[in-house]
């Protein structure tokens, strides 16, 4: 059976014990649950690209408590930061045979998509954000169908995190 469309970010494993941790925003940041987030210069939470924070684990709260589609300065986001986090992802198109055995971290994928809906694209490795380590299993419980808008469960980059000892 043909996989759905269906991209909604990345979202943790739930096989393992995942936790985040809430962050201060300065403002401007759009973001929504499972999008990809990175850190600044100055050691903020941005969507501009560069050494990964995490992924969103949740929308953006601002100070009076209310969820807003962009921050304003203090506003708060619950981010899963920690680097050995497996996430399950949609990819653009998966392949029978697994490229993704390499140890190598180049041989790693960009997201793409809207806020919200976020996903894998095995066509480009620009940035090198995120390894697919594997195959997820659909809601039902099935192992994803390789191709198009396969599951699959993937990890930021060890290099591209901004806790990397070799960023």
């Amino acid at each position: 059976m043909a996989n759905k469309d269906i991209p909604n970010g990345l979202k943790p494993n739930h096989n393992v014990m995942v936790q985040s941790r809430e962050y201060t925003l300065a403002s401007g940041l759009a973001a929504k649950d499972g999008d990809t987030i990175f850190m600044s210069s100055g050691g903020l939470p941005t969507a501009t690209p560069g050494l990964v924070l995490g992924v969103a684990a949740g929308d953006i709260i601002d100070i009076s408590g209310n969820i807003v589609a962009t921050s304003t300065t203090g506003s708060k986001l619950q981010i899963y930061d920690d680097q050995n986090t497996v996430f399950i992802s949609q990819i653009s198109i998966g392949a029978a045979t697994d490229p993704y055995t390499t140890k190598l971290t180049t041989a790693c994928f960009d997201v793409a998509g809207s806020s919200g809906a976020q996903y894998i694209n095995a066509a480009a490795s620009t940035n090198d954000l995120y390894k697919v380590v594997g195959v997820a299993n659909e809601p039902n419980g099935s192992v994803s169908a390789f191709g198009a808008y396969q599951k699959v469960l993937c990890m930021i980059n060890p290099v591209k995190h901004f806790r990397s000892s070799q960023a």
